[in-house]
């Protein structure tokens, strides 16, 4: 839905997203938008929007917002259908996001902080730079980990065979 969105921007007109059934497991359907306000974009979907929220063999939804300087927002939002009825199941990489998130929010909440809020944006710039990592056999930092945040942003890298060693590294760091 993101790349659509930035996609429509980037062209000054609404692209619809033509490779959603690449990513959907079952059917899809994309909803694309333009207007000076989210809402406004979002409420030009009109029946369009309801007649997809009220399917049931919809489960998942995606949204894209690509924002231009002249004050244009695109907005994409991808809707994708269940095949066969079922979730597909979680990637080996969502399962170890998800423990080394919750491993790094329990250590939190025991040191009387509060848990951190998982956030789409911040894990697809991790997650690209983890892939250039691993194509370029290097450990190194990303030049741009600080992009959309303030002055207080941090980056852990490791390289370990095990989630217990990547939380290991990532609380030694």
């Amino acid at each position: 839905a993101q790349e659509s969105a930035v996609y429509s921007a980037r062209n000054g007109k609404k692209e619809h997203h033509t490779n959603y059934k690449d990513v959907c497991s079952g059917s899809g359907r994309d909803l694309v938008a333009v207007d000076t306000t989210t809402q406004g974009a979002v409420s030009s979907w009109g029946g369009d929007l309801i007649q997809l929220l009220s399917k049931e063999n919809i489960a998942y939804t995606g949204v894209g917002i690509a924002e231009r300087n002249d004050g244009a927002i695109f907005v994409t939002q991808l809707f994708c259908s269940l095949e066969d009825g079922k979730p597909p199941e979680p990637t080996q990489r969502d399962i170890t996001r998800k423990q080394i998130f919750s491993s790094v929010n329990e250590y939190r909440v025991q040191n009387s902080l509060v848990p951190f809020i998982f956030s789409p944006v911040t894990t697809e710039f991790a997650q690209n730079w983890a892939l250039h990592l691993g194509t370029s056999n290097s450990i190194t930092k990303d030049p741009n980990y600080k992009r959309g945040c303030s002055d207080k942003a941090y980056q852990t890298i490791s390289k370990a065979d095990s989630v217990r060693e990547t939380i290991t590294d990532i609380f030694v760091e």
